[in-house]
């Protein structure tokens, strides 16, 4: 992908904003972003690092290497997978299981300020409420097995 680096805020912003319309098919784009999002708050000095450096490259390659999601099958169980860092959380909605696993859609997002107090099992249990509620178009009506 022949995009070059920011070099200022609104050339990130144009970044970021290309980033975030695929963002349902990049795993953990929130918790890779997060370096280059840091950069846009208000008050925020622009310093451009090796963290940014390898969120943009990162990013630049997770682009042009998307996995393939799946069409959701409406006969075949869900599985919701979570997970939660000290300042992010994400999920994925996948069917199949084994080698025969497949994608339906990534999720995450920041955590705010408040939740990056939370303990572990906090974070990890916002994580699961908030796939939950974020999948809810694909599990309303489903059975549940575990």
């Amino acid at each position: 992908m022949n995009v070059p680096r920011p070099r200022n805020l609104k050339h990130l912003m144009r970044f970021i904003q290309m980033c975030s319309w695929y963002r349902r098919f990049i795993p953990d784009f929130a918790k890779v972003a997060e370096p280059l999002t840091r950069l846009t708050k208000i008050d925020t000095e622009w310093t451009w690092n090796k963290e940014q450096t390898f969120a943009f490259e990162t990013l630049r390659t997770l682009l042009t290497t998307i996995p393939v999601l799946a069409q959701a099958d409406e006969t075949k169980p869900y599985i919701i997978k979570t997970d939660a860092s000290n300042f992010a959380i994400g999920a994925v909605l996948v069917q199949g299981e084994g080698e025969n696993e497949h994608p339906v859609e990534f999720a995450s997002r920041l955590l705010n300020k408040s939740e990056r107090n939370y303990s572990t099992t906090e974070r990890e249990t916002l994580a699961v409420v908030w796939a939950v509620n974020k999948f809810r178009g694909y599990i309303d009506g489903t059975k549940t097995t575990r």
